[in-house]
């Protein structure tokens, strides 16, 4: 691992500023066409390759954005291929114009790609992890162009046009529409860059260092404009623009990362000094570099096993682990908090556990009482409603003694069986109705069916006619009171012998029931059966003939299906 302290970041590149200085000052000195000059030229451009690579590889250690290292790279090579065209052509074809022609358009493929990278690094600072914003990179089409169109430039001539012809390329030229689009290109990037880099630092606590890569732009202006005067008073200049442009570039780039403009990995130590956090960062082979004061210490072990996985070196700390560039960062986490916190929530957990078994057991208890309660309302209607019956039957009972033989006690019993029977099936009407909104038709002709059976016994001629539709469902309460009123016709007959007569019919939602008997309609005159019928939607006709009376229910309501 490689440790940039930014002591020893200044002393690199206060050596790599003398060497370039002093590389320049061999330029001005050397001989010009000779075959120590043109040594003097190989040395100096390696010189300048030694200084851009060695400046790249500084900044592959200390950039931390993985993209901005990626298109800084791709500037350094840019500029090398640019000092390598440029050699090539002055020094190794200078005799050979046509490949010497297209050495010099090549120039062109740094000069417009080398601000466009710089300028997708600056759109990457400060803009999370996003590789630069998608909307810029279709800038890559018009760089494109440009650079078919400067390489092509013999075919059209849009870029440098050759007078009289192309065999006077190196002498005689002016600049065409195209070579103008190229500087106003480059121009517009080299504006940009910096530019994006104040919008993104404006805000920072950085911002005051925001002049130092304009002071090297201001810098590379002056030169220019003493370049392009100077060679007419017969001064050689320190450096070709080539050199220049590289050199300016690169200050300006690392002027932005010592003064964090850009962010960068140096100053680890302060960093780790001034944190609270109980980190450290070690090398491959495990040898702490950067620690902190509350880091603890960690044995080779323990930092192996933290690799695989995060390692609880106690109740309340854990150590975690993350590879960076040369080796990995080591931390601990304080889980004193949240296990003070998962104890109170397991004591919380415990206590609605508690109530929760307690509001179990209430909400059970309380549908215990609901369901006795309801069984008890239900007994009570129950009991209300065949209370006279029970009393009959009860009279009859005790009426009967051990005495009594023959036809009477036949009858008593017979009699006692006819109101047992309207206790079951009324009992049963009423369970039925109060579970359910609907009761099908069938459960008053079972009810009517038994009570004749039982009704016969006492002597009675008892007939029972039936014309139901399969699954015919009515009220509840309508059924309950069609059996109550045939139950009051049953015990009539059962006291006097007499005769009684059913016909029960229900269909499409309609039901009727008609009693024929000898005391049928005084019965239902009596006992406000008529009141209780219109209350309940139905009506109750009779009619008398020969001492037969005739009654006749009718009610609407049903669900016939």
């Amino acid at each position: 691992m490689k440790v940039y302290t930014p002591k020893r970041i200044r002393i690199i590149t206060a050596c790599g500023a003398a060497v370039f200085l002093l590389t320049g000052v061999m330029h001005m000195l050397s001989p010009g066409s000779s075959q120590l000059g043109d040594t003097m030229v190989c040395i100096e451009t390696l010189i300048y390759a030694g200084l851009l690579l060695g400046g790249g590889v500084s900044v592959e250690y200390r950039i931390i954005r993985e993209d901005v290292r990626y298109y800084t790279a791709a500037a350094v090579l840019l500029m090398l291929l640019w000092l390598v065209l440029r050699i090539c052509k002055y020094r190794f074809f200078s005799g050979v114009d046509s490949v010497a022609r297209h050495i010099w358009y090549a120039y062109y493929v740094p000069i417009i790609m080398l601000p466009l990278m710089l300028f997708f690094a600056a759109l990457c600072i400060g803009n999370g992890e996003k590789e630069p914003e998608r909307r810029f990179l279709p800038l890559l089409i018009p760089a494109l162009a440009l650079i078919a169109a400067v390489l092509s430039n013999d075919s059209h001539q849009l870029v440098f046009r050759f007078d009289p012809d192309i065999s006077a390329w190196n002498s005689s030229y002016t600049y065409g529409i195209i070579y103008f689009a190229v500087a106003a290109w480059v121009a517009a990037l080299a504006l940009a860059a910096p530019a994006v880099l104040i919008r993104r630092y404006r805000l920072s606590q950085r911002r005051k260092h925001i002049w130092a890569p304009f002071v090297w732009l201001a810098v590379g202006g002056v030169y220019f404009v003493l370049y392009l005067a100077l060679p007419g008073r017969g001064v050689r200049p320190l450096f070709q623009l080539p050199e220049m442009f590289c050199f300016i570039t690169v200050a300006a780039w690392e002027s932005c990362i010592q003064t964090g403009l850009i962010p960068s990995n140096a100053g680890y130590e302060l960093f780790f000094n001034a944190s609270t956090i109980g980190a450290q960062i070690a090398d491959s082979d495990h040898n702490v570099r950067y620690i902190s004061e509350d880091a603890v210490e960690l044995t080779r072990e323990q930092m192996l096993e933290a690799e695989e996985r995060p390692l609880m070196i106690s109740d309340d700390l854990r150590l975690n682990s993350y590879p960076v560039k040369g080796g990995r960062m080591y931390w601990t986490d304080d889980l004193s908090a949240v296990n003070r916190m998962n104890r109170e929530l397991e004591e919380v957990r415990r206590q609605l556990s508690e109530y929760n078994v307690l509001l179990r057991a209430q909400t059970s208890m309380k549908k215990r009482r609901a369901r006795l309660a309801e069984q008890n309302r239900i007994y009570d209607c129950i009991a209300g409603a065949v209370s006279p019956q029970l009393e009959k039957l009860q009279g009859i009972l005790d009426g009967i003694t051990t005495d009594e033989h023959g036809e009477d006690v036949r009858k008593k019993y017979a009699r006692a069986c006819v109101l047992n029977a309207y206790v079951k099936r009324r009992s049963n009407l009423e369970l039925i109705g109060q579970q359910s909104e609907r009761m099908n038709i069938f459960e008053l002709e079972s009810s009517i069916r038994e009570s004749l059976e039982y009704l016969r016994l006492c002597g009675c001629i008892c007939g029972f006619e039936r014309r139901i539709r399969a699954n015919e469902e009515f009220e509840p309460k309508a059924l309950i009171f069609a059996y109550e009123l045939f139950e009051t016709a049953a015990e009539a007959s059962m006291d006097c012998d007499c005769a009684l007569l059913v016909n029960l019919s229900a269909a499409g939602g309609k039901l009727a029931m008609r009693m024929t008997g000898e005391r049928c309609g005084e019965l239902a005159e009596e006992g406000g059966w008529r009141a209780r019928a219109q209350e309940l939607g139905a009506e109750i006709g009779t009619a008398e003939e020969d001492d037969t009376q005739f009654v006749l229910l009718r009610y609407e309501g049903g669900s016939g299906r």
